[in-house]
């Protein structure tokens, strides 16, 4: 009896400690299935588009709205080079007035290799986060227009590839890769291919965004047709020939950063890097400005080139401490991808890029779409009066005249001057006061007033009282050309007609005579002098007056 009691006791215990384990490996099952779910798989679109599931690639884009303050956007990747596994991460949000018509707006930042999530949660986006705390943006483009943020390139940001070959070198690759991801972002998002496109960035997307928009007009067959309404290109602070910019030691000076002295001093590194950009030697030219601003920067103490007036912008990398927790990443869809503000590899990959030419495709794009390029005034990255001199000098378009031609106005708004505006032939300057390298967050509502008007093809307010006076725009001088061609020049002319040659003969015909009477008037000065003074050593006098008539 006791033996049998024993044995009970024996079963019973074994079967509690069975349950107890079975009990923890269903803890550990569920678990399991729990750190599964919460780092899913990255949201690969691009394979749901190849099976024309485009209705659940869109609904499984979309993001959870409890994250970010109840505001609807859609997020994930879209694959642009199946060989090395490449993806470019998006994220879209539809504007809150939005309409069919609405415009929507591409950003790209720069760097190479920033994130474009800095634009959105720094500058221009629906939020920002400070202060540990996500806000809402008081002034953002996304109220009026419909935005999407790529990161770009290759390894910025979210975006990843599995190879180390996967990393893009020149802006041949990069664009094709954006029109790769755009041509599929308008397959989830067709509702947009009629509204017009407006594509923006800053910084290094100044090179970026003219390699697109010339793709763009182009069509690349070997992706697909891409078919957008492009209407312009929005550029803030564009690195665009390096030659134009070079001259830091210059721009430090006439800031005041450094003396004549300290110039001085720097003047064989900056020799050196006007000399790299001269024999385009991209790899030895990007290393001696790296060398050149550090020496700048030590010797003023400046510890930032983005405004001359800020100590600091250290702040502008907050907002990954927050998209980078688990239930962040998990409602963007990146799954277990590593974030990376800026990806030096990228950066560094670019490297051949450094010196290539923008011109003739700005040039090109200028002759189909509006452009829109706005400076902040305090920038030491890619100062506005050398960039500016640089576009005049350089550039030439069908309606070049057209822009040389036109005045430059202040801007008005909020009671005071905000800038200066020089608009014609398609391409808008504008001069941003009291901005930065990074317009949008020095001067939040005067940008969206600039973009929002730009894309309605309004002016810029004038102040009050103000009138142009048509003597105050000289005519431009092209000094490499001759002050000749400017006086000459007939205005909104490009080439000369047959009129304007023979007009041209004739002046040089007569300049050319009037040299030769000149000449011939001094000859015969001479000639009379020496005549006369042989004449008077040789004469009586009571023969002078006989001679003389």
């Amino acid at each position: 009896m006791n033996l049998n009691i024993q044995k009970n006791k024996g079963r019973l215990l074994r079967r509690e400690i069975d349950n107890v384990l079975s009990a923890i490996k269903r803890l550990f099952f569920y678990f399991s299935l729990a750190s599964t779910l919460a780092r899913s798989p990255a949201l690969i679109l691009s394979r749901l588009l190849k099976r024309n599931l485009v209705e659940q690639a869109r609904n499984l884009s979309l993001v959870d709205p409890r994250l970010f303050l109840n505001r609807t956007s859609h997020s994930g990747f879209f694959t642009v080079d199946e060989k090395y596994n490449s993806n470019l991460f998006f994220w879209y949000f539809q504007a809150e007035n939005f309409t069919p018509d609405t415009p929507w707006i591409l950003w790209l930042q720069g760097g190479p290799g920033a994130t474009s999530l800095a634009g959105l949660f720094d500058e221009i986006g629906p939020f920002e986060y400070s202060n540990n705390q996500l806000k809402l943006r008081k002034y953002s483009w996304t109220k009026d227009h419909s935005v999407l943020f790529i990161d770009n390139p290759v390894g910025a940001g979210f975006s990843f590839t599995d190879s180390p070959k996967g990393f893009v070198q020149d802006m041949a690759t990069c664009s094709s890769h954006l029109y790769s991801a755009l041509r599929q972002f308008v397959m989830v998002f067709p509702e947009l291919k009629k509204a017009p496109l407006y594509i923006a960035g800053e910084s290094y997307a100044g090179r970026y965004l003219p390699a697109l928009g010339l793709k763009i007009l182009e069509q690349d067959r070997s992706i697909g047709v891409l078919d957008v309404n492009l209407q312009g290109i929005m550029i803030g602070n564009p690195v665009l020939g390096r030659d134009s910019i070079a001259d830091y030691s210059t721009f430090y000076h006439q800031w005041g950063l450094v003396d004549t002295q300290g110039k001085l001093a720097v003047k064989p590194l900056q020799d050196a890097y006007n000399k790299a950009i001269e024999n385009g030697e991209s790899d030895t030219a990007a290393r001696l400005r790296e060398e050149l601003l550090n020496k700048l920067d030590d010797m003023s103490m400046q510890q930032q080139t983005f405004n001359i007036l800020l100590d600091s912008i250290s702040n502008l990398n907050d907002f990954v401490e927050y998209i980078t927790r688990p239930e962040v990443s998990d409602a963007l869809h990146t799954g277990s991808i590593k974030f990376v503000f800026h990806n030096d590899t990228a950066h560094a990959r670019l490297t051949p890029d450094f010196l290539s030419e923008v011109n003739s495709k700005v040039e090109m794009l200028l002759n189909h779409y509006r452009v829109l390029i706005y400076c902040g005034q305090l920038d030491l990255t890619a100062p506005c009066v050398p960039n500016a001199e640089a576009r005049r000098k350089h550039w030439r378009w069908n309606h070049r005249q057209d822009f040389l031609n036109a005045a430059r106005t202040p801007w008005w708004y909020d009671g005071r001057v905000a800038g200066y505006v020089k608009s014609g032939g398609s391409l808008t300057e504008v001069l941003v006061r009291g901005a930065g390298h990074l317009v949008p967050m020095d001067r939040p509502a005067e940008t969206v007033e600039l973009i929002t008007y730009f894309i309605k093809n309004y002016d810029l307010q004038l102040p009050p009282n103000y009138h142009i006076v048509p003597e105050d725009t000289a005519k431009y001088i092209d000094q490499d050309e001759g002050i000749s061609k400017a006086i000459l020049q007939i205005p909104g002319a490009n080439t000369p007609s047959g009129s304007q040659a023979a007009m041209v003969v004739s002046i040089v015909l007569n300049v050319m005579l009037i040299l030769a009477i000149v000449c011939g008037v001094v000859y015969a000065l001479r000639w009379k002098k020496r005549t006369d003074a042989y004449l008077y050593n040789n004469v009586e006098e009571t023969s002078i007056t006989s001679t003389m008539f």
